[in-house]
């Protein structure tokens, strides 16, 4: 078996250049240590492809490769190719899930946390090696900056420190590999050959090429949305403001009266006056809104559009020029992704930012997202665990799990409920609401007093005896959680869990830590496997309704494309059939739906429209 690892030179990375032109290859077989051009680096590495064996590795290696793909498009098809076989070795995404593995929340070696932050070259070399390569990295007069520069230079011509810079990443990052294989012999169960089949590796670095993806493509905003955006947050602000100051909370130069606000959240609260730890009132958003005191909401109001101005403004701006090129990350401790600069995962769903987003001229937004997944994945995880699951028979019967609940709450049938629904009866759509605050915070290992504040996020205030009554109704109609949170107390005594099909293992668990981790990992594993599938289709197939399309987010359980306007319709079909195939090997058991969406910008609440004939509406 003959490994490969392969490093490559850019241009500088920018927005709109997350596949930047290529300088140079590095490769290293742990013998030999190769410096070549771009087209030599590209025949090398299709030479190699052709052998079908052996492990390509690189650090953040699905940036190399896209790189290389950009220079030479032919080779596209093998790397496709050599995910599929699982012959993707990334020693960033490998230290990641060691790491899990053994619960640090600290490396130990490299001193600092790295699942959920990443890790970079440098950190590994000194870590792991005791090479001390970051100020190298970082000082601007390095190669490393100037590679741009050499793009029409041969190599001959190159600085001798132009050329031992390039080699050097491929050489270290061989020698961390060897380290990082030499290791996994010392962990129990595991072989070398098992590996890429364990603790979701092989699932996890397929996702970062498909996550890779969505950044090189990003997304765009409109400058009338922008600018209409921006005049109604500004004018917001500003009546606010006026209030504001006229009530003495800010001052003409628009600073917060701290002394006059803490006044009044005393005399709101009361002796029920939340504090910090040394007895100052606590004056948060949470507090402002939570005081049942106009003047104090307003005020939190207007500390939110302060923030969305000066947080989302920039960037929404930045997309009026070129894309925004966000940045994901493949691995939190959940198991999920998250992102970064700017996290288009957790936008907020009011405040108008999400509609300063436009497809590009000629395309629509199409998604789709998994119905209730993360309770489809809890009942799977209680039938793989060998649990007789009212829940899993509610899914199986396509009942509606809150409205299973309401029912209960309401002393009624389901059959009654799910008329009084159809008829719009308000209590029923109340009780439906509040049964989500326990399906959704209980299930996740909350205590009565984490339900309270938990229903405060859909807009209720209940107490602490109703949330007690909600948890006895939630266990008289899911028994079956007693046993699963049995079995999660065992997992959090024994130090780890591991996740059903994928293998992962997290380690150093809590009991809320693991309640949530079963099935929010479940979903996460099957998701990325739906992105990967439908990346694929969207670049590589185009005998898909999905080619020539472009995913531009992926939030946890939904995706986002930008697709070509006259193949909205057929392509919201193939994205819904592609995720429910990429999810259904972690949900074998259980039906899992899939609503999917067209419109014209990205907004809250967009829910699946058909004409009579069955195509999708595009909305808005």
């Amino acid at each position: 078996m003959q490994n490969l690892t392969i490093d490559c030179e850019t241009e500088l990375i920018g927005q709109g250049r997350k596949a930047p032109l290529m300088a140079c290859l590095s490769a290293s077989d742990g013998r030999a240590h190769q410096l070549l051009s771009p087209d030599e680096g590209c025949d090398l590495l299709s030479r190699w492809l052709r052998l079908d064996e052996g492990w390509l590795i690189g650090h953040n290696i699905a940036f190399d490769l896209a790189v290389i793909v950009r220079h030479r498009p032919t080779l596209a098809p093998l790397i496709w190719r050599l995910y599929d076989q699982g012959r993707v070795w990334d020693t960033g995404i490998h230290e990641r899930l060691f790491t899990l593995y053994h619960g640090w929340s600290t490396h130990p070696e490299i001193g600092r946390p790295i699942i959920s932050q990443g890790v970079s070259l440098a950190q590994l070399a000194r870590g792991l090696l005791g090479l001390n390569i970051t100020e190298q990295k970082l000082d601007p007069k390095s190669p490393r900056y100037q590679y741009g520069k050499l793009l029409d230079t041969s190599l001959d011509q190159w600085s001798r420190e132009a050329q031992e810079y390039a080699l050097e990443d491929a050489r270290i990052t061989h020698q961390i590999f060897k380290l990082q294989q030499e290791r996994l012999t010392q962990v129990e169960h595991v072989t070398r050959d098992q590996y890429r089949y364990m603790f979701s590796f092989h699932l996890q670095t397929r996702a970062a090429w498909a996550l890779h993806h969505l950044e090189m493509w990003g997304l765009r905003t409109s400058q009338e949305s922008v600018d209409q955006w921006r005049s109604e947050t500004l004018n917001k602000r500003a009546v606010l403001e006026r209030e504001l100051i006229d009530f003495g909370l800010l001052n003409n130069k628009i600073k917060r009266n701290m002394k006059a606000i803490r006044a009044i959240v005393e005399a709101s609260y009361g002796d029920s006056t939340p504090r910090t730890e040394k007895g100052a009132v606590q004056v948060s958003g949470e507090v402002l809104e939570d005081s049942n005191e106009p003047i104090l909401i307003k005020l939190a109001d207007w500390l939110k559009l302060d923030k969305i101005l000066g947080t989302f403004g920039p960037t929404v701006d930045l997309g009026t020029e070129r894309p925004i090129n966000a940045r994901w990350n493949v691995l939190v401790r959940s198991g999920r992704t998250s992102c970064t600069k700017p996290n288009l995962q957790q936008l907020p769903q009011s405040g108008g930012i999400r509609e300063c987003f436009r497809p590009r001229e000629g395309y629509v937004y199409v998604g789709a997202d998994y119905s209730t997944a993360e309770l489809v994945a809890l009942a799977q995880v209680c039938l793989n665990l060998g649990y007789q699951s009212n829940m899993a028979q509610a899914i199986s019967e396509g009942r509606d799990l809150h409205l299973a609940l309401a029912a209960d709450l309401a002393g009624v049938s389901y059959e009654q409920a799910l008329k009084l629904r159809a008829e719009k009866d308000p209590q029923i759509l109340k009780l439906r609401k509040l049964a989500k605050v326990p399906n959704f915070g209980l299930s996740g290992g909350l205590g009565v007093s984490g339900l309270v504040g938990f229903a405060k996020g859909y807009g209720l205030n209940i107490t602490e005896r109703e949330a007690q009554d909600l948890k006895r109704a939630w266990f008289g109609r899911w028994p079956e959680m007693r046993l699963y949170f049995d079995q999660v107390k065992r997992d959090v005594t024994r130090g780890y869990l591991i996740h059903h099909y994928s293998g992962r293992r997290r380690g150093g668990i809590g009991f809320t830590d693991g309640a949530n981790s079963y099935f929010q990992g479940l979903v996460a594993d099957g998701a990325k496997c739906a992105l990967y599938d439908v990346v694929r289709a969207c670049w590589m197939e185009p005998e898909s309704a999905l080619f020539g399309a472009r995913p531009v987010l992926f939030i946890h359980d939904e995706i986002i494309l930008e697709v070509p306007e006259g193949r909205a319709s057929v392509a919201a079909d193939e994205l819904a059939r592609l995720m429910i195939q990429g999810i259904k090997p972690f949900l074998p058991d259980l039906p899992i739906e899939v609503e999917a969406w067209c419109s014209r910008i990205w907004t809250k609440g967009l829910d699946e429209a058909r004409d009579p004939d069955g195509r999708h509406l595009i909305q808005n």
